[in-house]
């Protein structure tokens, strides 16, 4: 069974798992609770600070590992793979839940011992400590569904019907209203698709409002990424032609994303957890 998978960013993968694969986890310690550091200054009179401010912290992870390999081999992979010039994404399977992180891999400490399995202590620093749902969730503003169908219509078949049922004629219920739970253990960022062909478009999410003055033409795509500030119609960088109020996230829980028209788009999110089990 597969645990963890280390990616470098030239797509090499290593594989660890309970003693089946070729490598296997012995320990790993910083992967569950994300930690809050807080901020005081001194009153200038008075009992006490002030608090100041507070953050999520960036999170070291480290994990140990050993390989069932031949000892030779094995060094020389280990040596080869886990390289800090290169940056790496942490996948993490335990208890069904599917996650990753992105990372940068600190000093590995390995086996000096010539005549012993390879043993390696991998610590990792990553930037941003929450783990990401491994995929994400997708809501759209619009559905689709089947009027009427008939059992010896000579058209292809509608995955979602009885199997001798076919679409004949479909319905496509186009919203303004999305609603999105987020049960995740944090506000989650996201990224929004919307099609043409659609004038002005905006998008109001709980009390913040992202909005588009101009066109979105038929066959057009503008595409909203609320964590790294893309705005982009067709490839073509389009934010000044934005308008941004509030802080765009999905807080956890309930959420309401209302449109100003009909139109077709999508919500794109990875729900956010503080560990990794």
């Amino acid at each position: 069974m597969i645990f963890l998978k280390f990616i470098r960013d030239d797509g090499a993968i290593m594989n660890i798992g309970d003693g089946a694969e070729d490598y296997e986890l012995l320990s790993k310690t910083g992967t569950s609770n994300v930690e809050v550091e807080h901020y005081y200054d001194a009153k200038g009179s008075g009992y006490g600070d002030w608090h100041s401010g507070e953050r999520v912290k960036g999170r070291t992870l480290k994990y140990k590992i050993t390989s069932h390999t031949g000892i030779t081999a094995s060094r020389r992979f280990m040596e080869f793979f886990f390289n800090v010039l290169h940056k790496f994404r942490v996948e993490s399977y335990f208890n069904g839940r599917e996650v990753y992180l992105d990372a940068e891999l600190l000093t590995p400490k390995h086996t000096e011992d010539l005549y012993s399995h390879e043993e390696v202590e991998i610590t990792f620093y990553a930037a941003d400590p929450y783990w990401k749902s491994l995929d994400d969730t997708v809501r759209n503003f619009y559905t689709q569904s089947a009027l009427w169908h008939y059992p010896y219509a000579f058209i292809e078949p509608n995955q979602n019907l009885p199997a001798n049922a076919y679409t004949v004629f479909e319905r496509i219920n186009v919203n303004k209203t999305v609603y999105v739970y987020n049960d995740g253990d944090a506000p989650a960022l996201f990224t929004i698709t919307i099609h043409g062909a659609v004038d002005n478009p905006e998008v109001k999410i709980n009390d913040a409002l992202i909005k588009y003055n101009g066109t979105v033409g038929s066959g057009e795509s503008l595409f909203i990424d609320s964590e790294n500030g893309v705005y982009q119609l067709d490839g073509k960088n389009v934010l000044k032609d934005m308008i941004v109020l509030g802080e765009p996230m999905l807080k956890t829980g309930d959420n309401v994303l209302v449109s100003n028209k009909e139109m077709f788009g999508t919500v794109n999110y990875h729900k956010l957890y503080n560990g990794d089990m």
